[in-house]
């Protein structure tokens, strides 16, 4: 009787051995061969979330071309554009011109390289038109709101001391206010990563990204909501202005100079395929009116822009009103193809170089 418990204890404790040992093979396997994704957005405290600081990224562009994105330990992309002569008339080094520019998606330009963005178009315009050096700090996020910018200028933009920060907004505000349960300061949405953090099995981590997802709506059931009677009393309308009151009243204080740039989209051209954004939106189930009314809710936005500007007699840059609604231009509704940050930069770089020209003696 002994024995048999012995004999069962030993075919336990073996078989326990096999599988922990099958285990840890398949953790070296997964390790290997299933490397995680890398964490591309943290939670910050102050503005709902950051491209993770210290992040080397590196993948296939949206041209097929291969695009490196570096951030810094801010949350920041970086890059430094250089004139063809650094130095000044006295023959001494000229400090680097800095330039922060705070924004969505579109501002960000994750899918091109730092100098390909219109933020490092821009810097390489100045830096040739002034002959210094200048510094391009692009903090721009995806799925950044007024409330977030306003975030990072107070904890983030104001210890830099830029020399001009550069702010535009209004989609992803007037998108936030369809979401469920909106509140003003994001907290609504989901929350990425508090930082580095993982499993550490990337088995798991494999077998968690092999489960099947839940049920998604198809296109054709996506939900789309009536038309907006009143976008100024949309939930997200007055959070959006009383934001931008806010960034300019902490940059004036600061004597921070800001220049707003109105936001451009082709929601007027009524091409509701190729509006990426809105129809994952509604895929997930949030419900979100067609395109000539979202063209107006630009519109309505993008005026509240102009008025806070003028309020605080603040620089505009009113680029929705100039910039053409080219396929050419636009991946979809508002982010930029290639050439559409080099139509962007040639609009915005010489209203930049006007600005800084002022105060750096030219």
């Amino acid at each position: 009787m002994a024995v048999s418990r012995r004999h069962r204890a030993a075919t336990v404790a073996m078989i326990a051995v096999t599988v922990g040992l099958i285990l840890l093979a398949a953790e070296l396997v997964a390790r290997r061969g299933y490397p995680p994704e890398p964490v591309r957005r943290v939670w910050d405290p102050f503005a709902y979330r950051i491209p993770a600081p210290g992040l080397v990224d590196v993948f296939e562009g949206l041209d097929g071309e291969t695009a490196t994105v570096r951030i810094d330990d801010l949350g920041m992309r970086t890059w430094t554009a250089a004139p063809s002569s650094t130095r000044g008339e006295a023959g001494t080094e000229r400090a680097p011109l800095r330039l922060v520019f705070l924004g969505g998606s579109t501002t960000e330009n994750y899918a091109f390289q730092a100098s390909e963005t219109f933020p490092g178009r821009v810097g390489a315009a100045v830096a040739a038109a002034i002959g210094r050096p200048v510094e391009v700090r692009n903090a721009g996020a995806s799925g950044a709101t007024t409330a977030v910018t306003l975030g990072r200028l107070q904890h983030q933009v104001i210890d830099l001391r830029p020399d001009l920060v550069v702010v535009m907004h209004a989609i992803n505000d007037l998108v936030a206010g369809f979401a469920p349960g909106y509140r003003a300061d994001q907290r609504h949405l989901a929350m990425p990563p508090s930082g580095r953090s993982r499993s550490e099995s990337r088995l798991l981590a494999w077998l968690r990204g092999r489960r099947p997802r839940g049920h998604r709506p198809s296109t054709a059931s996506a939900a789309v909501a009536p038309p907006v009677d009143d976008w100024t009393r949309h939930p997200s309308y007055r959070p959006f202005v009383r934001n931008l009151r806010s960034i300019l009243a902490v940059a004036e204080r600061h004597e921070l100079p800001v220049l707003f740039v109105t936001q451009p989209t082709t929601y007027a051209t009524g091409d509701d395929a190729r509006f990426r954004l809105i129809n994952r939106h509604r895929m997930r189930g949030i419900a979100i009116p067609g395109s000539a009314s979202l063209a107006q809710g630009m519109d309505v936005f993008n005026a509240a822009t102009r008025a806070a500007a003028g309020e605080a007699s603040a620089t505009l840059f009113d680029l929705a009103r100039t910039m053409p609604a080219d396929p050419a231009l636009f991946l979809d509704e508002c982010h930029y193809t290639r050439a559409g940050n080099d139509e962007v930069a040639k609009r915005l770089a010489p209203v930049v170089i006007a600005l800084v020209g002022s105060f750096d003696g030219g």
